[in-house]
């Protein structure tokens, strides 16, 4: 038993449905409408932000003059002999460094004295090497000698 619809019930269910999206359609299109209109009259507020950036800056501009001349203030305030100790640690901070200094030029100039000292004598026992491997006799002479002499 299924019911057939007629022609006119037919009609009017499309005319219900049609005039629907119709309404849906216009609130849509309005919806639409009033966001484009939105969207034109949005504006960014530069001014304000460029201000507070301005003020943020003066002040921190008048934050820093102001505390370096405390601490001008406070230098200039510092008793004397807080400034005669300031300089008594600069004098002898200087006068390590130049030590310091003077060490490490002495003990490269040391070494390198050293170096030519271990230079000089591999050259002479290189030429006693080669001399005794060239006179075998002379060698046994030496030996002898150095027994006598050094052994003592």
């Amino acid at each position: 038993m299924a019911k057939e619809l007629t022609n006119r019930q037919l009609s009017e269910i499309l005319g219900y449905a049609l005039e629907r999206a119709e309404k849906n359609i216009s609130q849509s299109v309005e919806a639409l409408e009033s966001e484009r209109k939105r969207i034109e009259n949005f504006e960014v507020d530069t001014e304000s932000a460029d201000r507070i950036f301005k003020e943020a800056d003066k002040r921190f501009k008048d934050t820093l003059s102001g505390s370096i001349s405390e601490l001008r203030q406070l230098q200039e305030d510092k008793p004397k002999w807080l400034q005669v100790k300031d300089w008594i640690l600069i004098g002898s901070l200087s006068l390590l460094v130049l030590v310091n200094g003077g060490l490490a030029i002495r003990f490269y100039y040391k070494q390198s004295q050293q170096e030519e000292e271990n230079a000089k004598l591999t050259n002479i026992v290189d030429n006693l090497s080669d001399f005794f491997g060239e006179h075998p006799k002379e060698r046994k002479v030496f030996e002898e000698w150095n027994k006598k002499h050094l052994l003592r």
